[in-house]
């Protein structure tokens, strides 16, 4: 049995409030991942497209699917709004993406994330329901 069948049997285990909880953070723990890498890859001149790589929690599906992003944001003090001309590039610009690769250099470490937080969350919660 893989972690993520165990992960599965222990949720079910738990409220459906606690599991959405479990769930969001450890997609965010999932996430925290490439944003660190991301902002590891950006190239920097000033600073603000590296402080500017941000995580977004995306609205929760109605099937439970929870979905973070990694993005550069344009709100202030840092505003990274030309993000996505380094990332997708423009008709004068080649790209030079730093989101993507973020992604796939941490394929391996965003599943491992993912299934250390919930486990270590999984564990709490049942501790705490057995007291």
């Amino acid at each position: 049995m893989n972690n993520f069948s165990g992960i599965k049997v222990a949720l079910n285990s738990l409220s459906d409030k606690i599991q959405k909880n479990v769930m969001v953070g450890a997609t965010r723990a999932s996430a925290r991942e490439v944003q660190k890498e991301a902002k590891h890859l950006v190239r920097i001149r000033t600073g603000n497209l590296k402080l500017s790589v941000v995580i977004r929690k995306l609205k929760v599906q109605k099937d439970g699917v929870v979905r973070f992003t990694v993005i550069t944001t344009n709100k202030e003090p840092n505003d990274g709004y030309y993000g996505r001309f380094l990332e997708f590039g423009t008709a004068k610009m080649s790209a030079r993406p730093f989101l993507r690769p973020a992604y796939e250099n941490k394929k391996e470490e965003v599943v491992t994330a993912f299934e250390e937080y919930a486990i270590k969350r999984i564990d709490k919660e049942i501790e705490k329901a057995r007291r």
